[in-house]
């Protein structure tokens, strides 16, 4: 599943420069992929996230990991 997703064309900071814990919505910019992969990519475990009072979060580091930077 990962293959195609990783073709997102990260932007000039990319996702280097959002904090610890950051919006579904900050990682697709930062990343250059829509909120769906992002989606996807949690459901499949690619990338870690959690959910406190409805909102999900994404971790960075997770994130940094699947991209190999």
């Amino acid at each position: 599943m990962g293959a195609n997703m990783k073709s997102g064309t990260l932007e000039m900071d990319g996702p280097k420069a959002l904090p610890k814990l950051c919006r579904v919505s900050d990682v697709a910019q930062a990343c250059g992929l829509s909120r769906t992969t992002i989606y996807k990519l949690m459901k499949s475990g690619d990338i870690k996230a959690t959910q406190a009072r409805g909102a999900w979060r994404v971790d960075r580091d997770s994130v940094l990991s699947y991209f190999g930077l």
